[in-house]
């Protein structure tokens, strides 16, 4: 879809349409935050995108069944290369690093952002055509659907920084928590719808048909939330965003950002081996369904919504950090449990997902006030937003890499410990719990984004009791 947004840039402040390229610096440049009014209806529209981006999330992420089931199911691509999936879109977050090389260059930001937006349902939706233009399980077909993902990816990453500038710079700090919390709620929710009904549909209609009634109708979902970011004001510090390569230099001397980064890359660490082998340890390993599967991710995604405004609550009270720590406790505890999971266990399979709901929710709102706290207050917050999210997605593509190079060579691992099987999966996700552990260190080196005593937030969460406030969450 093609937005033309209008510009005022060049000299004495002349407008002009349609422009993507500035060739000239702006002589006088505007305020750098928007009006009152106009930050309100970008507050509500950013709302009505989360919704529609969660649609679009049942098959627009990596890590899906949906997809991934496609892949295995339709195309023929072995268990060992579903993780070329995430790895994919994942590595495409290279161009998180290169994007201020054509951003620093564009009058119409915003238009950039929708463009891209485009691009990556398209790419994704035209996946759908490769079994009937190549063989199934054949090298070229996997190659070119794998290329498409990358592309979709591509797209995502090029325009994610001015994406994450842009929501970073119209949310004020103090209703960043609660704000967040409710736009990960409208996003979670209408996950779950679409997960739900395209793992129904795919479970009923176990061919192509179904799996493109699933991805069309997903991709629609996308699309309308493009068209409602390309209604969205956009502030004026987020059109000057400019980051040199020069900056990159700079980028470790912010000790609350270099921080960040080493929190972000060991939690990451974590989820980068993990995520890409969900859907081929839940349905090849094990032998769950797809309804199985969608039973779980409602659990986690239900539990995720009730945590998510009591959350943003706790964080704007206390603070992120004591937040994150407890997180972290709960995903290792997650990922130790995968050694006792089986299907005739799915009830533990069950509890465990819908309990790690509760992290995920408290990373949402917690992990990314940490990331906005972390990043500087001037243009160059985009260059820092690509450095971030580009360490974490580049990390996230290389880890189902490594385990591709694993599992091959530990087929015939086995052994057991405690009159618990480990194998080459179990194996893996004990790792990933051990790594969160780890984690623990670098979180407790953050600065926390409020200033309050440990003891007095550890109180505050014991006197209010998380939990008890869910009935309380909506007010």
């Amino acid at each position: 879809m093609a937005v033309v947004v209008p510009y005022r840039g060049g000299a004495g402040g002349q407008r002009r349409r349609g422009a993507v390229f500035a060739g000239s610096p702006m002589s006088s440049p505007p305020p750098a935050r928007l009006p009152a009014a106009e930050n309100r209806q970008a507050l509500r529209l950013f709302l009505v995108q989360a919704a529609l981006l969660g649609t679009w999330s049942s098959v627009g992420v990596p890590a899906n069944a949906i997809v991934s089931g496609f892949a295995l199911d339709v195309l023929g691509l072995s268990r060992e290369n579903a993780g070329l999936i995430g790895a994919c879109v994942y590595l495409a977050a290279v161009w998180q690093f290169l994007s201020f090389l054509v951003t620093n260059r564009l009058a119409d930001r915003k238009r950039f952002v929708v463009l891209a937006g485009v691009g990556e349902v398209v790419c994704l939706v035209l996946m759908l055509a490769v079994p009937g233009l190549f063989r199934r399980g054949s090298g070229l077909a996997c190659g070119v659907f794998l290329g498409l993902l990358f592309l979709s990816g591509t797209c995502l990453h090029v325009a994610q920084p001015l994406l994450g500038s842009w929501l970073s710079a119209v949310v004020p700090a103090r209703i960043r928590g609660r704000y967040l919390g409710s736009r990960q709620v409208l996003m979670t929710g209408l996950a779950t719808v679409g997960t739900w009904g395209g793992t129904w549909v795919v479970d009923r209609w176990h061919t192509w048909g179904g799996f493109a009634v699933a991805i069309l109708a997903c991709g629609l979902a996308g699309l309308a939330g493009v068209a409602v970011l390309a209604r969205t004001p956009m502030p004026p510090v987020s059109q000057q965003t400019h980051f040199r390569l020069r900056d990159f230099a700079g980028v470790l001397k912010l000790d609350d950002f270099r921080r960040y980064l080493v929190f972000v890359s060991m939690l990451f660490a974590a989820f980068s081996l993990a995520c890409s082998y969900y859907a081929v340890f839940f349905i090849e390993e094990i032998g769950l369904s797809y309804t199985q599967i969608g039973w779980y991710v409602i659990g986690h995604n239900l539990l995720m919504i009730l945590v998510l405004r009591p959350g943003g609550r706790l964080v704007d009270r206390i603070g992120a950090k004591p937040v994150l720590l407890g997180m972290l406790l709960i995903y290792a505890a997650f990922y130790l449990s995968f050694p006792f999971f089986t299907a005739a266990r799915y009830w533990l399979v069950l509890l465990a997902w819908t309990l790690v709901g509760i992290a995920d929710g408290l990373y949402w709102v917690a992990g990314i006030s940490t990331l906005y706290q972390a990043l500087p207050r001037g243009p160059e917050r985009a260059g820092y937003l690509a450095v971030a999210q580009g360490v974490i997605m580049v990390g996230m593509g290389l880890g189902p890499l490594l385990v591709r190079a694993y599992l091959p060579l530990a087929r015939h691992l086995e052994f057991v410990v405690w009159g618990v099987r480990l194998e080459r999966f179990r194996l893996l996700y004990v790792v990933c719990g051990l790594l969160m552990l780890a984690t623990l260190g670098a979180a407790a080196r953050l600065r926390n984004t409020v200033s309050v005593p440990f003891r007095h937030a550890l109180a505050a969460v014991l006197r209010d009791r998380l939990f008890r406030l869910l009935p309380l969450s909506w007010r």
